[in-house]
């Protein structure tokens, strides 16, 4: 079988490597993203618009009784606090969830990069095997950033997303760091900023490329999703509830084919970049794996 080396591609075409593992292997990245995120997105949609997003415009837009949201009497405040500790509360789920689907995505993408065959069996063992190492890092990673986010936003508010979005992108390659090389979880944020030191534009490029395309298509779906149900309501006012679960099943199926992306493009990049500073020979990596 031909070698598939990713030494020296250029930002096209490892684009188009991306888009093309995700063609041929599409079976196989549905099948993990379903098992782990059907239902947490599943619920997540019906919060959305069942609850959360109802109570937000009801506050914002004069719904309640007061003439302000913030008003001492409205009830609004603690609406918005239920609101927040219900998203926390989602937010960590996500976060453990988002850690054991890693595993097996970033395994199964490393094998296929290069043709070769890996059971689904054994990217979710190698995933499990991971999976405390990967959610100490993201807990990490994201109080990181935050602390980031925080420590900018204390000067202007024009310098705090630059700086950012600039310390996500150099950090972001921790995961496949993980995985693939067995780094521990602050070894793995190094590793991240050591490989994508200097070639930051090329990374930032390639990823957020991939996350406006995923951004796209989620939000032409949510709209569309939006309309088809508003129509179904004002139709038959008892199709309301069965309007809701359509569009959160369209949404959530939605969200599950594009979920696979980044993660493929994450892996993709780590391999480049290994390539291109360190020389590295990724078909013995594989074959070590």
């Amino acid at each position: 079988m031909e070698k598939r080396d990713l030494i020296g591609r250029r930002y096209t075409g490892l684009v188009d490597k991306i888009f093309s593992l995700y063609k041929h292997n599409f079976g196989l990245y549905f099948k993990i993203t379903a098992i782990f995120f059907v239902i947490p997105i599943f619920v997540k949609e019906i919060v959305d618009m069942r609850w959360a997003f109802p109570a937000l415009t009801a506050g914002f837009f004069g719904s309640y009784p007061t003439a302000s949201p913030f008003s001492p009497s409205s009830e609004f405040p603690y609406t918005l606090l239920k609101i927040m500790v219900v998203y926390l509360c989602i937010g960590v789920v996500d976060t453990l969830v988002m850690a054991l689907y890693a595993g097996p995505v970033i395994t199964l993408t490393s094998y296929k990069a290069f043709g070769k065959d890996i059971p689904l069996w054994e990217t979710f063992r190698i995933g499990r095997s991971k999976y405390y190492t990967l959610v100490i890092a993201t807990i990490g990673y994201s109080l990181l950033i935050l602390l980031i986010l925080v420590t900018a936003s204390c000067g202007t508010a024009c310098v705090a997303a630059p700086v950012t979005i600039y310390a996500a992108v150099l950090c972001g390659l921790y995961m496949p760091a993980i995985v693939l090389e067995g780094a521990a979880s602050r070894e793995s944020i190094r590793r991240s900023v050591m490989l994508t030191r200097g070639m930051w534009w090329f990374a930032f490029r390639l990823l957020a490329g991939v996350a406006i395309i995923q951004a796209v298509l989620v939000l032409s779906a949510q709209l569309s999703f939006s309309a088809l149900s508003r129509q179904l309501v004002a139709w038959n006012t008892d199709l309301e509830v069965f309007s809701t679960v359509f569009s959160a099943t369209g949404l959530t199926l939605v969200l599950l084919f594009t979920r696979p992306l980044l993660f493929i493009a994450i892996t993709l990049l780590f391999l480049e970049m290994k390539t291109r500073k360190e020389a590295y020979d990724l078909e013995m990596m594989i074959e070590n794996f």
